[in-house]
């Protein structure tokens, strides 16, 4: 899917018609880079005590939050 931008957009427009399952897997798509961007960017004064999965699934939940704005005027690429 990550060279294929139609499938994300594909995802997104099922999300915003309703279909539940389309953020879980358009989000499972991206789960491992997005999991090793945050590992590089972490500070490591707080990778002791913060852990990469914690970050990701608050992300998650803030996206999940602004999927239907984002889907209306999308500024930037899904990933981004």
């Amino acid at each position: 899917m990550a060279n294929d931008p139609s499938q994300s957009d594909d995802l997104l427009r099922r999300a915003r018609a309703g279909d539940a399952d389309a953020p879980a897997v358009l989000f499972e798509h991206y789960r491992e880079r997005l999991r090793r961007t945050i590992r590089l960017r972490l500070d490591r004064r707080l990778s002791g005590r913060v852990d990469s999965s914690d970050v990701l699934q608050e992300a998650y939940l803030e996206a999940s939050r602004r999927l239907a704005d984002y889907g209306r005027d999308p500024p930037l690429p899904f990933f981004l």
